[in-house]
C-alpha cells in the first residue's frame, strides 16, 4: 500500500508449502473478491497460471513466473543462490555452520542475495524507479517495510503499532504450522 494509500491487502493462507488445490482455490477466491494483483508464495505454479487465465496480474516468488504465465506476472522477488551458497560455504569453511541460526544463516538485500526478476512490460518506468528507490532505502536503512502489527498464518500477531521489527526477529519467525 506504499504506492497507493487506498490499496487494500487481502490474505489467504494455505498453511502448507505444497498445497496446489488450496492455492488455486485461494486464487479464485481472491479474484472473485475483486483483487487485481495477487502475490503468490508457494511451491506450485498453478496459482500464477490460474491468475493469468482470470486476467489478474501477479507477483511471483523465487523464479520468473512469466515463463508459465506470461506478462501478467509483473515481477518476482528472487534469490541469488550463488551469494547464498557462497555464504553457507564460508560458514562451513570457518567452522561456524553448526552455530548458524536463522539470523545469520541467510544473507539479505545488503549482500545482494535477494533481488527482482526482469519486469513485465506492463510495469512502467516510473514504477520501476520507485521500486529501485525503495530498495535502496531499505538497504541503507532509511526506511523499513516491516512495521506495525503483522498477522501470522496462525492468526496471532507479532509487532506493535508504530514500531518496526528487527532483522533478527524477522529472520527468526517461523511461518509454517
Amino acid at each position: 500500500a506504499h504506492a497507493n494509500a487506498s490499496a487494500e491487502v487481502h490474505v489467504a493462507w494455505t498453511n502448507k508449502w505444497e498445497a496446489t488445490e488450496r492455492e488455486v482455490w485461494a486464487t479464485r477466491q481472491l479474484a472473485a473478491e475483486g483483487c487485481d494483483v495477487l502475490f503468490h508464495r508457494g511451491n506450485s505454479i498453478e496459482a500464477v497460471v490460474v491468475a493469468g487465465e482470470l486476467g489478474c496480474s501477479t507477483i511471483g516468488f523465487v523464479v520468473d513466473h512469466r515463463m508459465v504465465a506470461g506478462e501478467h506476472v509483473l515481477i518476482s522477488p528472487s534469490f541469488n543462490w550463488g551469494v547464498i551458497y557462497l555464504h553457507v560455504a564460508e560458514l562451513v569453511w570457518q567452522g561456524k555452520f553448526a552455530q548458524a541460526t536463522p539470523t545469520n544463516l541467510f544473507p539479505g538485500l545488503q549482500e545482494d542475495a535477494v533481488g527482482l526478476t526482469a519486469p513485465s512490460f506492463f510495469v512502467s518506468k516510473d514504477t520501476l524507479a520507485e521500486v529501485a528507490a525503495a530498495g535502496a532505502a531499505m538497504v541503507n536503512g532509511s526506511t523499513d517495510v516491516f512495521c506495525g502489527v503483522i498477522r501470522t498464518n496462525e492468526g496471532t500477531t507479532v509487532g506493535a503499532p508504530r514500531t518496526c521489527a528487527s532483522v533478527d526477529s524477522l529472520r527468526s519467525m517461523m511461518w509454517q504450522p
